[in-house]
């Protein structure tokens, strides 16, 4: 009888040991674990309480050591069955699809009667049992559990899954059934129960040899073992994530990798409920399962990638994988494997980013040499349109003294002629004055995108300049400027101005587009302090506004809100100048529907330190 126990636990560790995340193998363990308390529990009456009661005096020691019998038979009449069935419930895949829900709720209900008989018949040392209430309150569980397995093996149509499910039965049905007549209905029809140790033995046997030759309850020993193990650890390792799902989408494994990507999941919880819960895989869900399905009606491999993001806090590139798993044309599930592809996009991101760079700077660099020599090339004529309006002038004036004091008379038609020849003068004069300045302005922007020419410049310098450039794209667009200053306007700041004029430019720019062609657009420009060291100047529009999804990349990304209209170049572009030209920053505040505003904060002064000198327009 000591054996019995011996090779029962034997049994119990193997299976439990070798693979205890499988629900089926963990049931099977307990199974024979119960079934050997039995046998202990003989071996404790019947040898260990008559050995130990000569060296033991005290009653209440001596009732207790009686009492671990007692405990051992009951776990072997009680949960030795209820293990029985759970073992066949869990391997029985056609029962236990149709309570994959339920699954707890039944293993609950069934410890009910067990509980009864607890109370109907407490634990004692020499522990005494009605064995008519047995067979009709747990008797059926052997009964029902042998009828499960012996169905699950009729209706496998898989020749290799057959022939576990045939081992299966040859290790537990032909037993249990054994122990079923021996220890339940004989003690109920008043024979003795008995245990056979034969029986054990030769169910020992065929288990090691079923293990070894071809595995059987979850277990293949020797070799398959310890390539499960490898293959566990390989799994571990592997730094992409996966999962695999068997063909009712159950989930029968995955690697820590996946739950640090995307949560805590448990085994045989199913898919489906996984994709909808979790939402970082419901827009993908739909997809994803499309890919399932298409993977295995092809019996091929299907790749994909997925942009997968949640808010702003996650925001991650797959290459997701489906593997179908087929045996003899037998569908049983699939293997998902989710491979980060981020810093890889990202890289490609930032290639392409640098590329459009270089290529924008090109162009600027070409566009200020064109307009360079444009600008150098109309400075002369308009210096000499204007000396030559001068002499004009000058000439009138003579032409004009000599007239009238030969004619020595106020000629009305001779004064006309005149007052209208100075008026045209006064008009040449002022629009070659501003053609002069628009030029001359021009050119100052037309510098090269690397020059780095540390110069000072007033305040009011950014509003004339601001005001000659977008002076045309203004009365196009039917927008106007307001400007509001809370500094002095001779305040100096360092740096190179055709930058930040540049950067100013092109928000005015953007403000004009946000108002999609509305008349009448207001544009505030605000240049206000903050703090001691620096200056804040807003650009702000009362137009469409910007989406929340798309502010949170406006400067890190090209990203634009004109369609095909736009390359997202300019935000991108002016960030780059602000933080590098002027060690500043540029943000945006902006509500979709109410407008935008686009705060540059400056430093005053290169070095933070400010200067309040003021300075004569010359």
């Amino acid at each position: 009888m000591l054996i019995l126990f011996m090779l029962l636990w034997m049994i119990a560790a193997i299976l439990i040991l070798t693979d205890i995340k499988n629900e089926s193998t963990r049931w099977g363990g307990l199974l024979a674990f119960f079934a050997g308390c039995g046998g202990l529990g003989v071996v404790w009456r019947e040898s260990v309480v008559p050995s130990l009661a000569p060296y033991i005096t005290n009653s209440t020691v001596s009732y207790f050591v009686a009492l671990i019998g007692g405990v051992f038979a009951s776990f072997a009449y009680y949960f030795g069955p209820y293990s029985l069935l759970m073992f066949a419930i869990v391997t029985a895949d056609w029962l236990k699809e149709k309570i994959v829900n339920k699954k707890r709720v039944v293993s609950v209900v069934l410890l009910i009667p067990i509980a009864i008989m607890y109370i109907l018949f407490p634990v004692e040392p020499f522990y005494q049992i009605s064995f008519y209430l047995l067979v009709v309150c747990i008797a059926p569980y052997i009964l029902v559990a042998n009828i499960i397995l012996i169905c699950s093996y009729f209706m496998e149509k898989d020749l290799r899954l057959k022939r576990q499910k045939f081992l299966n039965c040859i290790i537990v049905v032909i037993p249990t059934f054994i122990s079923l007549f021996m220890n339940f209905i004989l003690p109920a029809l008043g024979f003795k129960s008995t245990y056979s140790p034969f029986v054990i033995a030769v169910v020992f046997v065929i288990f090691i040899i079923a293990s070894v030759r071809y595995g059987i309850m979850g277990v293949k020993l020797k070799l398959d073992k310890y390539r499960n193990v490898i293959l566990e650890n390989v799994m571990e390792h592997i730094t992409d994530s996966f999962i695999v799902v068997d063909e009712k989408n159950r989930v029968t494994r995955f690697n820590q990798t996946y739950v640090e990507y995307f949560g805590e999941i448990k085994i045989e919880q199913d898919f489906i409920s996984i994709l909808e819960c979790n939402p970082l895989f419901i827009k993908i869900k739909k997809n994803l399962m499309d890919n399932i399905k298409k993977a295995k009606e092809m019996d091929k491999v299907v790749r994909f990638e997925s942009h997968i993001f949640y808010k702003s806090n996650y925001d991650r590139y797959f290459t997701i994988e489906v593997n179908p798993i087929n045996i003899t044309d037998k569908y049983l599930g699939s293997i998902i494997l989710f491979k980060d592809i981020t810093e890889h996009k990202r890289m490609i991101y930032l290639i392409e980013q640098n590329q459009n760079q270089l290529i924008e700077n090109e162009r600027l660099v070409t566009l200020n040499q064109l307009v360079g020599g444009i600008a150098h090339n109309l400075k002369t004529p308009l210096m000499a349109s204007s000396g030559g309006i001068e002499i004009l002038a000058s000439n009138t004036e003579k032409i004009k003294r000599t007239i009238m004091e030969s004619d020595g008379t106020d000629n009305q038609f001779n004064k006309d002629i005149f007052e209208e020849m100075e008026l045209w003068e006064n008009r040449l004069r002022e629009y070659i004055s501003y053609m002069n300045e628009v030029v001359t302005t021009v050119k100052g922007q037309a510098v090269p995108v690397s020059a780095d020419n540390e110069t000072y410049f007033e305040v009011k310098k950014i509003i004339d300049r601001v005001n000659i450039l977008m002076k045309h794209e203004l009365n196009s667009s039917s927008c106007k400027i307001n400007y509001c200053l809370s500094v002095d306007e001779n305040l100096r700041l360092k740096g190179n101005i055709n930058y930040i004029i540049q950067v100013i430019n092109n928000l005015i720019s953007n403000a004009i587009d946000s108002y999609d062609n509305e008349k009448n657009g207001v544009i505030e420009i605000k240049i206000e302090k903050k703090l001691t060291d620096k200056i804040d100047i807003i650009v702000k529009d009362y137009g469409k506004g910007i989406r929340e999804d798309i502010k949170n990349k406006l400067f890190r990304q090209m990203i634009t809100t004109k369609g095909k209209d736009g390359t997202g170049l300019g935000l991108y572009i002016s960030r780059s100048i602000i933080t590098s030209k002027f060690n500043g920053d540029i943000r945006v505040e902006s509500v979709e529907g109410e407008g935008s505003s686009f705060i540059i904060t400056i430093p005053i002064g290169g070095d933070g330190s400010e200067y309040h000198a003021k300075y004569s327009n010359s």
